[in-house]
């Protein structure tokens, strides 16, 4: 069973691929955490008579859904779809589930992450490749976009659903690999040095060809309050903090500015400017989003699951005019009112503040023993770290019904409960 679970790094990946159902359409990421929650629900119940994991975090995320399952009845357009965009969310969160039930000793999580590394290592190599020969070529491939214009969304993308998401879905595991390749005290336990460099530079480069603003912000931030605010038990090597985003950054130079790659030129001005690209389209889909949460008045509980593009279209959902608000904190507010935004921010700053007190526990333990100190730490501070970058790329796209979000944050508690159980 935990064989298949390894697994889900890859299947998370095939989130912009579907099947039907019955009818109805669901992702491959989608079923394969679907499948799993099931299986692993009756071997616990059944087979093993297992207690079933659930954390403190998880009651605040049902609450959540409560909120927006309430709102998609009541108040959404077309109630139907926000429906079904609400189960879509909560199967995705199943992950969340899977992840904490199964992953329960060091062993586990490091084989699970030798997968997810070998996983983001194969879909990087395999998109630059895709990137290197469309580009020469000018053949349009999937999962590739170079067009310059406003209705497409530029960059790489392999099997996920947009640019965006592939940026989001590399961050977590280059600030992982970041964490573990700088902690100078897991040099040898379970990864060596000469793999994680390979999973920074090829992650990085993904992060860079999915052309994302959203992406490129959530590093440099991330890597950045990683420095202010470490513990100290990871330590920081502060040449190869400042040496990394200084040789991307002369890289991209050499490419846009020598070299005269033109695309390149263009992302550097959407990145920057307001004016162009996507960014004119985005901050006015934003203001529409947040006038129509503020018409509406359903202040208290929004106005159902993903309604903005109901809204949009005057009364129902239409895929012709698929419009989304493409920031997470402000589709919250939008769908599930300051309710429901209010018991997600607590969900996500739980995670985070949690993870931190038993960070300090494990600091003050001197019978904790060192090879456990040296790999569970950087392993909280790697997820720790993934998760609040991905919360600033998302302020950029929404990606809390795909499952990939979803594992990282149980990869965390998962972490969590182990250090929790070596320090109580």
């Amino acid at each position: 069973m935990k064989k298949l679970v390894f697994l889900l790094p890859l299947f998370s990946s095939f989130n912009g691929l579907s099947l039907k159902f019955l009818g109805i359409s669901l992702r491959l990421d989608q079923i394969a955490v679907i499948f799993l929650s099931i299986i692993i629900f009756l071997h616990k119940k059944i087979v093993s008579k297992e207690k079933i994991v659930l954390s403190k975090e998880y009651i605040l995320l049902v609450l959540f859904f409560i909120v927006s399952l309430g709102s998609s009845i009541l108040n959404s357009p077309d109630k139907l779809f926000s429906v079904v965009q609400t189960i879509n969310i909560i199967t995705n969160s199943l992950a969340f589930f899977v992840v904490v039930n199964t992953l329960n000793s060091i062993e586990i999580i490091v084989e699970f992450l030798v997968f997810g590394f070998n996983t983001v290592l194969l879909i990087s190599i395999i998109s630059l490749l895709l990137f290197l020969f469309s580009y020469i070529s000018g053949t349009q491939l999937y999962g590739i976009n170079l067009t310059q214009n406003q209705n497409e969304a530029f960059g790489v993308f392999f099997t996920m659903r947009e640019p965006n998401v592939f940026g989001s879905y590399m961050i977590l595991y280059f600030l992982l690999a970041f964490v573990l390749y700088i902690d100078e005290d897991n040099s040898s336990f379970y990864f060596k040095k000469s793999f994680l460099s390979l999973v920074l530079v090829f992650t990085g480069i993904s992060i860079l060809l999915s052309f994302t603003r959203g992406a490129w912000l959530a590093v440099l931030l991330s890597i950045f309050t990683f420095y202010l605010f470490s513990l100290g038990k990871v330590k920081r090597n502060y040449f190869k903090i400042i040496l990394m985003p200084v040789v991307v950054l002369f890289i991209f130079f050499i490419l846009s500015n020598v070299l005269k790659i033109e695309f390149l030129s263009y992302k550097l001005d959407n990145f920057v400017s307001t004016k162009g690209g996507t960014s004119e389209a985005r901050l006015w889909v934003w203001f529409k989003a947040l006038d129509n949460w503020i018409n509406q008045k359903n202040y208290l509980i929004g106005n159902g699951t993903f309604s903005f593009a109901s809204f949009f279209n005057v009364g129902g959902y239409s895929a012709s005019t698929n419009a989304w608000i493409g920031n997470m904190p402000l589709t919250i507010l939008h769908d599930t009112g300051v309710i429901g935004f209010i018991f997600f921010f607590l969900f996500y700053v739980s995670l985070v503040v949690g993870t931190f007190v038993v960070l300090k526990k494990a600091e003050k333990n001197h019978y904790l023993s060192t090879k456990k100190k040296s790999i569970l730490i950087p392993f909280c501070w790697g997820f720790v770290l993934g998760i609040f970058g991905i919360f600033i790329a998302f302020f950029f796209t929404v990606a809390l019904n795909y499952t990939y979000p979803w594992l990282f944050m149980g990869l965390l508690i998962a972490s969590r409960n182990l250090l929790e159980g070596e320090v109580a």
